[in-house]
């Protein structure tokens, strides 16, 4: 009585597998389509007795209140910075997975401020629980993960970056895993590649430029002092942060070579 055809969790149904629903897409001639996400897309148990996660969070109070914490930041932050940002027009409307370069301590707010809509962050744990400041991290839905975190913490934190692309919100992991130590990439790993499995969503490569060296980098010659002296004297550090078009498919080494690629397009 009807015709289902299924690719990417996506069912195809024929206006005849249910008369009187689907009428309409039958006028215009055209199938209507579903997107169906499956348990193991969502990091749900399938197990009828297992206990279920919840398909989404709600929205922390900073993360919530994005559009003011923008208005508070941006000012301060262009005092030091002379910040150029190209590619935004990539970054769809809707969920998103952004896999950035990785210089400096400031990346997320730079990255943040230039996608310019609220992200949630994957953070190192000891850094996400350093000088007690996880409140505040958590209260801008920042999501903290290790390599030294048992497996099963692990996939917990994949699946809540992967809950909220489902849930409509965009995520932001950085491939390399940490802090460049010499300015040059580190290889990309995998975890992006697993939380954006089945998703569908795109993922976009980023790049930042210019923070090498500066305070908030791992450069042996990075000073506070110099630094003060620059902003006093009024010399703002120069910084560019791009956004590419969307890979391919979600692929580390194809993301490394897109995110080489922003660097070289000047």
């Amino acid at each position: 009585p009807y015709q289902v055809e299924a690719a990417s969790n996506t069912a195809i149904f024929t206006a005849a597998a249910a008369p009187g629903v689907f009428d309409g897409a039958a006028a215009a001639g055209a199938p209507a389509r579903l997107r169906v996400l499956s348990a193991e897309v969502l990091g749900l148990s399938p197990d009828p007795q297992a206990p279920r996660l919840p398909v989404g969070e709600p929205p922390p109070f900073l993360y919530r209140h994005y559009r003011t914490l923008r208005a508070l930041v941006a000012p301060v932050l262009r005092l030091g910075y002379g910040i150029r940002v190209e590619g935004r027009e990539n970054l769809p409307r809707g969920p998103v997975l952004i896999v950035p370069n990785h210089v400096s301590y400031l990346d997320p707010v730079l990255v943040s401020y230039a996608a310019d809509r609220p992200l949630r962050f994957l953070m190192d744990r000891g850094l996400y629980e350093a000088l007690g400041l996880g409140r505040m991290f958590g209260s801008l839905g920042v999501i903290p993960i290790s390599h030294k975190d048992p497996k099963p913490a692990i996939e917990e934190s994949l699946n809540r970056a992967r809950r909220a692309l489902a849930a409509g919100e965009s995520v932001v992991i950085f491939p390399e895993g940490r802090l460049t130590r010499d300015g040059e990439f580190s290889p990309f790993r995998g975890g992006f590649e697993r939380i954006a499995r089945g998703l569908g969503v795109p993922v976009v490569p980023a790049r930042v430029d210019g923070m090498w060296g500066s305070v908030f980098s791992r450069h042996s010659g990075r000073s506070w002092l110099r630094g003060l002296l620059r902003r006093l004297l009024g010399r703002r550090r120069a910084v560019r942060v791009r956004l590419g078009p969307a890979l391919e498919r979600p692929d580390a080494e194809l993301a490394r070579e897109a995110v080489a690629r922003l660097g070289a397009a000047r």
